[in-house]
């Protein structure tokens, strides 16, 4: 790993956490203004897939994993807080609306 005398290299930190199978420490978040919500709508809210079919193709492909659990059923329904991956580096922590 290059870096310039002084400074760290934050994507190279950043590469070594999520090589290493964790989720990074910084991620985006997505508010769900709802209670439940199925996995596939999901997928599109966060812009992971562009369709429905999008989105069945990427979980019978086992590219998606909820908190850090490959998803294998495209007719879950997500109900409370989790980090959501989409192949090796694209994460997202989804926050679901309380009651």
């Amino acid at each position: 790993m290059q870096t310039l005398p002084g400074r760290t290299c934050i994507w190279g930190i950043r590469y070594i956490s999520i090589a290493s199978g964790t989720a990074p420490e910084k991620m985006d978040v997505l508010n769900v203004g709802k209670n439940e919500i199925s996995v596939v709508e999901l997928l599109k809210q966060a812009g992971f897939a562009s369709s429905n079919s999008d989105a069945k193709r990427l979980i019978n492909g086992r590219g998606i994993k909820v908190d850090g659990e490959t998803l294998h059923d495209s007719s879950v329904f997500i109900k409370n807080d989790c980090v959501l991956s989409c192949g090796k580096n694209r994460f997202l922590k989804v926050r679901m609306r309380k009651l």
